[in-house]
């Protein structure tokens, strides 16, 4: 029975697994390179990348076998991936899922345009995709199958975010709180920026400033030290409670987390810095509950104040607008799955063409040498006008199978034609990866990697 190449695909994501799920499947970056050549040694496996993340860990992979053997491939990935861990594939099956042909690239092309993260639309997975690619042609694991099905992933996930919104504004609380304080203060970056306790989420916030270009952050947290550890972090200052209104004076956005169970700015307090400040604008962005700002701060002149309730509001507000931007990114996929689906259907017949016009080309250039010495006293350009006659009757007898072969390419009937090429020209067949390395290693009388790469010769029918 003829081989087969199959593209597909095995993982796991936040959509099917907890995180517990998740932490026992992530490959890390440092195991990623000897864990793309174990896994290219694999049976079956010619080509393989890793998109490996906090929200997802997937094996892409070219399997080439016979038909049983590609059925097998969830089995074959799936042992792969929970051995690396030490567990049980069967325990972690639930949280797998194992995508074929068209369905991965329909899959990754989601997943490069943020229709699959937790935060729709996010950025940050496009430039792990383009990371998961380079990994996997740095050791050189990723061929023609593979590069072309990520080159057409990238180029949507960009074109995601360039044609649509769907990345536009903030998705998350931190990123809110910058997209609300740059509402106000245009020139972000060059920000003071006062943190006063050092909450989760006032850190994360504080931690987006920072990716946003601003470098002036002063910390201050009922715990020194843990103050001064994440003003080292973040290359800022640590201050004290004590100091509090004294830095309203330079700061220009104060983010506050506390467990303070009442107000620590109120109305009063902030209004006695405020000539101090001569009109400067003051972003206030309490993160704190119960709050840590009283209320009637936000209707001192010059002072903007946003909760915990403005964020949201503001986040439902992006996230609903993303959501109709997906119907756009949607169609976009469409697009580049059909010019991916074009250059894969080709490919069921670009070995055989070539096959096809080598042979030809041996034929006609035997018979011109069959007939050299006859056409000796020819001049050079009588020469050249045999050459040209030559290969023109060549390619005009095979312009009209080579046609119906590409148009066939694109239906289940490719596979019969480009076989039945094969057949009747009497076209050698291809020597898979597989089938190289074993007749290599038996050239070299190094039978133990001739065993190892699969004994016998292989050869691959178009797939």
């Amino acid at each position: 029975m003829a081989e087969r190449l199959q593209l597909v695909m095995l993982g796991t994501d936040h959509h099917v697994a907890n995180v517990q799920t998740r932490e026992h499947l992530v490959i890390t970056g440092d195991a990623l390179p000897q864990t793309l050549v174990e896994l290219h040694t694999l049976p079956n496996v010619e080509e393989c990348v890793i998109l490996s993340t906090c929200n997802r860990t997937e094996i892409y992979a070219i399997l080439l076998g016979e038909q049983q053997e590609l059925l097998d491939g969830r089995r074959l990935l799936g042992h792969f991936l929970t051995n690396l861990h030490g567990l049980q594939f069967d325990a972690v099956a639930g949280s797998l899922y194992y995508l074929t042909e068209m369905d991965v690239a329909h899959h990754l092309f989601r997943v490069s345009s943020g229709l699959e993260s937790m935060v729709l639309g996010e950025v940050e997975i496009l430039g792990q995709v383009k990371g998961a690619l380079q990994s996997a042609q740095r050791m050189g694991t990723v061929g023609k199958w593979l590069h072309t099905l990520f080159r057409h992933a990238l180029q949507t996930g960009k074109r995601a975010r360039s044609e649509t919104e769907i990345s536009h504004s903030a998705a998350s609380v931190s990123s809110a709180a910058v997209s609300l304080a740059r509402n106000v203060l245009p020139e972000l970056s060059s920000s003071q920026v006062l943190l006063v306790g050092a909450g989760a989420t006032a850190e994360l916030a504080a931690r987006t400033l920072v990716a946003h270009g601003v470098e002036g952050i002063i910390i201050i947290n009922r715990t020194r030290a843990r103050a001064e550890r994440l003003a080292a972090e973040l290359h800022g200052m640590a201050g004290s409670l004590e100091e509090l209104l004294n830095m309203l004076v330079a700061a220009d956005i104060v983010m506050t987390s506390t467990d303070a169970p009442h107000a620590i700015l109120t109305a009063e307090a902030v209004a006695t810095v405020l000539p101090a400040r001569r009109g400067r604008p003051l972003v206030i962005i309490d993160l704190a509950v119960p709050r840590d700002v009283e209320h009637k701060v936000g209707s001192l002149e010059g002072v903007h104040l946003y909760n915990l309730d403005d964020l949201e509001a503001f986040v439902s507000t992006t996230m609903q607008r993303r959501i109709k931007e997906s119907s756009k990114v949607d169609a976009i996929i469409l697009e580049e799955i059909e010019q991916f689906a074009a250059w894969k259907s080709s490919r069921k017949v670009a070995s055989t063409i070539t096959r096809l016009q080598r042979r030809a080309e041996e034929v006609r250039r035997g018979e011109l040498d069959r007939v050299a010495t006859r056409l000796s006293d020819l001049s050079p350009e009588e020469r050249a006008a045999v050459e040209a006659a030559t290969r023109a009757i060549v390619n005009k007898m095979l312009h009209h199978p080579i046609s119906l072969l590409k148009e066939a390419a694109v239906t289940d009937e490719g596979e019969n034609y480009a076989r039945t090429i094969r057949e009747l020209f009497g076209l050698p067949a291809e020597l898979t990866r597989s089938a190289q390395a074993s007749s290599a290693a038996q050239q070299h009388g190094d039978y133990t990697r001739f065993i190892e790469a699969g004994g016998p010769y292989t050869t691959r029918e178009d797939a």
